[in-house]
């Protein structure tokens, strides 16, 4: 009698864990400054969409996909991260994972940043949600961007710049059409130098200090401006090839994609210089 009650209670708790999962995880998406408020909560059973507080869709999964899910959930490494990683940006992504591990409770919150191993766990999740529904991640293609990037930018790029009394501070940025930052020599088109006020409530002072046009695929124009935006100088400048690297400087920062940015100067050569002095 009490060996078939032992086989009875056996039973129970066999069929009450089958197709069921100990680990429980939610993540909660954010988009700032409009609020709009997403979740994934995975009960062990079961993957239920919620947003801005209203059920969208609810996945059950099988025993295949629940043992996949643990599986990657215990590859993440959950006590190697830390609680809070943040990138100093005001507005953007907020994401929470709060996870139910192994008997292990653990919240980890995300502001603007990105995490390979939690992106792996979200990839996963997606992978039983219909592709309409997809509704949390951390950009379709994150994954996929190189961990590096090269940068080859023209050494009037870091030229030093004397900064008129008015003024404090100066930046250079390099474009291509559509002043998108790019990582493709050939497509920057435009390189120019804008420079600020001392006073910062003085925005109609700043202007720009110079302006580099590609002419050709290793030819440009700069030109200089003064206060009234008139050209008072212009330079002919061409790219020294093959290319020769006058400095680099390397910026690292595993929240992002790429997680390293190599900036590579050539040297360049000015051809011919025109004063446009009235």
């Amino acid at each position: 009698m009490q060996r078939l009650l032992y086989i009875l209670i056996l039973f129970l708790l066999t069929n009450f864990s089958f197709g069921q999962s100990e680990n429980i995880l939610t993540i909660e998406q954010v988009s700032l400054p409009n609020g709009h408020f997403i979740k994934y909560i995975f009960d062990g059973e079961k993957i239920t969409i919620r947003e801005n507080g209203k059920q969208r869709q609810q996945i059950k999964l099988d025993q295949k996909e629940l043992k996949q899910l643990d599986s990657v959930m215990n590859s993440i490494g959950l006590d190697t991260l830390q609680e809070i990683y943040s990138r100093p940006v005001f507005d953007g992504v907020n994401w929470t994972f709060a996870f139910n591990l192994n008997g292990t409770e653990k919240k980890i919150t995300l502001d603007n940043y990105y995490l390979e191993n939690l992106d792996i766990l979200l990839r996963k999740i997606n992978s039983f949600i219909k592709e309409n529904d997809r509704i949390i991640s951390f950009g379709e293609d994150m994954h996929l961007k190189s961990d590096t990037l090269i940068y080859y930018l023209p050494d009037f790029y870091i030229d030093s710049v004397s900064v008129p009394d008015a003024y404090d501070s100066y930046r250079i940025m390099c474009f291509k059409k559509g002043y998108l930052v790019t990582e493709i020599l050939d497509s920057i088109i435009l390189c120019d130098c804008r420079i600020y006020p001392v006073d910062n409530n003085a925005n109609n002072k700043k202007r720009l200090f110079w302006r580099a046009f590609r002419l050709q695929d290793d030819k440009w124009e700069r030109n200089f401006y003064d206060s009234d935006n008139n050209i008072i100088k212009t330079e002919y400048i061409e790219d020294i090839i093959p290319y020769r690297i006058i400095d680099e400087k390397v910026y690292t920062d595993i929240g992002n994609k790429p997680s390293v940015e190599i900036y590579r100067y050539y040297e360049t050569r000015i051809e011919k210089e025109e004063s446009n002095m009235r």
